[in-house]
């Protein structure tokens, strides 16, 4: 257990130092994915208030569209920039790793 707890420190701080974009990708993904998800469930509630008036529900549900979208693209965009930073850095790791294996004699 003490070398897992000391394995994710070890990444945690390799994350901090050299990949900031990793976790700035993580949150800026997380927030558009809790974004995405409360603007589902408002929308229930606007469609049922606005029933009567057929002018208003459409404008509400393009609004409520264009937003599903833009989150969607920005969580998949960072969700792709976390993707390849983290392969980055486990290569890194890697390398970090084989190169101490070299220096063995």
């Amino acid at each position: 257990m003490k070398s897992v707890i000391k394995s994710f420190c070890i990444l945690m701080n390799k994350c901090l130092l050299n990949r900031k974009m990793l976790l700035t990708g993580l949150c800026v993904a997380n927030i558009a994915s809790i974004a995405q998800s409360y603007t589902l469930v408002l929308l229930p509630k606007v469609i049922a208030g606005n029933l009567e008036e057929l002018d208003r529900l459409v404008q509400w549900l393009l609004i409520f569209s264009g937003l599903l979208i833009c989150f969607y693209v920005v969580r998949s965009i960072c969700t792709n920039i976390v993707d390849f930073q983290f392969s980055r850095l486990r290569f890194a790791m890697f390398r970090e790793v084989n190169n101490k294996k070299m220096e063995i004699p």
